[in-house]
C-alpha cells in the first residue's frame, strides 16, 4: 500500500459526478489519509482517503496550490498549474476495492511538510462539515 502523500493514477470520481459516470477515468490522486483497523474477524483494513488533483478546480471546490518543488516531487508537469482538492474526497477501503490497483502507476510523493499543510486544511473542512465524500468501495461492503 502506498504511504500519505503519494500521487498515483486512479479512477477518482469528483463529488458532481456521482450517480452520474460508471467508470470514471484515472486521475492524478493523492493518498491523504490510510488507516488501518481490523474488521470483526481480525482481518486488516486500510481506510483511504482521497483527494483529486486538478489544474482547474470549480469554483464551489476548495483547493491548495501545490508549489514547483511539491510538483517536482511528486512527479507533476511543472509548467501547468496544479491543486490539490480539499472540499471533497474519495473514501475506499483495501482489501476490498474494485478501483484502487496497488501496482498501478505512482508518480511520486509530496514531502511531509506540505502534506500536513493539506491534512490540517482538510481536516479543518470536514470538521465544518464543509467536504464531500464519495464512497468507492465494493458494493455490499
Amino acid at each position: 500500500m502506498r504511504q500519505p502523500g503519494a500521487v498515483f493514477d486512479y479512477p477518482y470520481l469528483w463529488s458532481n459526478e456521482a450517480g452520474k459516470v460508471d467508470n470514471p477515468k484515472d486521475r492524478v490522486t493523492c493518498l491523504v489519509v490510510a488507516r488501518t483497523r481490523a474488521d470483526r474477524e481480525g482481518v486488516d483494513l486500510h481506510h483511504l482517503l482521497l483527494a483529486g488533483i486538478t489544474d482547474n478546480p470549480r469554483p464551489d471546490q476548495e483547493a491548495v496550490e501545490i508549489p514547483v518543488t511539491e510538483k517536482r516531487r511528486a512527479g507533476l508537469q511543472l509548467e501547468r498549474p496544479a491543486f490539490v482538492v480539499l472540499s471533497e474526497y474519495n473514501y475506499d477501503v483495501l482489501p476490498h476495492s474494485w478501483n484502487y490497483d496497488p501496482n498501478g502507476r505512482t508518480f511520486g510523493r509530496f514531502s511531509d511538510a506540505f502534506m500536513d499543510e493539506v491534512r490540517r486544511r482538510f481536516f479543518t473542512l470536514m470538521k465544518a462539515g464543509m467536504t464531500a465524500r464519495n464512497d468507492r468501495m465494493a458494493p455490499g461492503r
